[in-house]
């Protein structure tokens, strides 16, 4: 978690590196937050839509860039064998 926007963000090497900001509001530039619900859960139940800082994976197979996009995250909790 990025300790200034309190953020998620993922490191794995140098193969992928993911940095989520927040959403601008175009007119106002004011922070917005916007939400998915999924009332059945499928993976998570609620996630925070936000902007891809920084989305790359990169290794000796496969080049991806997905920077300056869409983003989300979500918690949840697994309970299993």
């Amino acid at each position: 978690m990025d300790s200034e926007t309190k953020l998620p963000r993922v490191a794995a090497a140098d193969a992928i590196t993911v940095e989520m900001e927040y959403i601008l509001n175009p007119v106002t530039k004011e922070t917005i937050h916007p939400r998915v619900v999924l009332p059945e859960g499928l993976v998570v139940k609620e996630a925070a839509l936000v902007g891809t800082k920084q989305f790359t994976v990169s290794d000796e197979h496969v080049r991806y860039d997905h920077s300056g996009r869409y983003g989300a995250f979500g918690f949840f909790q697994y309970f299993g064998p």
